[in-house]
């Protein structure tokens, strides 16, 4: 697939929200910084996966490959999603034996495909 450069006025377009969102980034880090934003310890090592991008990036499956890799070295896996579409409003535990009225409650990533068997572990 060949991939052309967007045109100049587009690029000129995407300058307003990339400076932006540069600046809120920005900003957010110097708050974090000074102490006004509070920065939580998990008492526990933690891998965050995600950025973004909405779907398709390939962040469910390394989720599970990571999961599947930490276990198998016996270490004691825990995932936090905040399962896109679900009625759930508060945090939960997913159930190992999900079900697709599952999926209803807690949304789809943490009751599908590859991930599951591991979450509730």
């Amino acid at each position: 697939m060949i991939h052309e450069k967007p045109g100049r006025a587009l690029s000129m377009a995407l300058q307003i929200p990339a400076r932006a969102f540069a600046a809120a980034a920005k900003v957010r880090g110097l708050l974090f910084d000074k102490g006004t934003l509070e920065v939580v310890d998990t008492l526990v090592p933690v891998i965050s996966i995600g950025n973004l991008t909405t779907g398709g990036t390939g962040k469910t499956p390394i989720t599970s490959y990571l999961a599947t890799d930490l276990r198998t070295r016996g270490l004691s896996v825990g995932i936090v999603s905040r399962g896109y579409g679900g009625t759930e409003n508060g945090p939960a535990l997913v159930p190992p034996d999900a079900t697709s009225e599952t999926a209803l409650r807690f949304g789809d990533e943490p009751t599908c495909g590859p991930l599951e068997g591991i979450l509730g572990t």
